[in-house]
């Protein structure tokens, strides 16, 4: 990130790259389902398997394996519900999997809880 100053210099900002950033896809066989974590703390997850069921919204990155989903807008009443979904993650080779630390919304903790591998 390139900053201005009010001397009319610049100063760039190295903003800290988290390897959950990036296009995930799940791994089970009874669903497919696509998940975007990008660096400006934004996400989107498609179920593939279930037409039309998609998700936006923020995810806050708390530390190096600490994840909080809050959805802003969805297909469906679960996919829009802003419920706070915080999850502990951990990246092994390249499989991501995620731990519930707290979360009420059952379709979210579902999806999650199986293992997602790179897109």
């Amino acid at each position: 990130v390139v900053m201005s100053c009010k001397d009319g210099s610049t100063t760039e900002e190295v903003v800290p790259v988290n390897p959950i950033f990036g296009h995930w896809k799940v791994i089970n066989p009874n669903v497919e389902a696509h998940l975007l974590v990008r660096p400006d703390s934004t996400f989107h997850v498609d179920i593939l398997a279930q037409e039309g069921i998609e998700a936006e919204g923020v995810a806050t990155v708390e530390s190096d394996s600490r994840i909080t989903f809050v959805n802003t807008g969805g297909t469906d009443t679960v996919a829009s519900n802003p419920v706070p979904g915080t999850y502990d993650f951990q990246i092994t080779s390249d499989t991501l999997r995620f731990t519930v630390v707290s979360d009420t919304l059952s379709r979210r903790v579902g999806l999650l809880s199986a293992p997602w591998v790179p897109n």
